[in-house]
């Protein structure tokens, strides 16, 4: 069964929302809720040089991929600079819809 645009909007908000020590986490918290076309070209890592941007870029792909589309849309500003630029009072957050 193909993912319904407002339940895929909700589960991305659901992991804006969220919190984690590692911001890799909020991509990989929420794969087990994703259909099969996305996860399965999500590999979590964990290796010091695989940064949040790395997971964000890859979880972007899978879904460019899963949904066959490029309906990448930023809301805001997606904030992945190194933690020393980071301003974290800037919302960050991504809207990936399904066609």
């Amino acid at each position: 069964m193909p993912l319904n645009a407002d339940i895929f909007t909700e589960i991305i908000n659901l992991a804006q929302i969220s919190e984690a020590t590692d911001p890799r986490d909020k991509v990989y918290g929420i794969l087990a809720l994703l259909p099969d076309a996305i996860r399965k070209n999500i590999q979590p890592h964990y290796a010091d040089s695989y940064t949040a941007f790395d997971a964000y870029t890859e979880f972007s792909r899978a879904c460019i991929l899963g949904f066959r589309a490029l309906t990448l849309c930023a809301h805001g500003e997606i904030n992945m600079e190194p933690p020393r630029l980071k301003d974290s009072s800037l919302p960050a957050r991504l809207l990936i819809s399904p066609v």
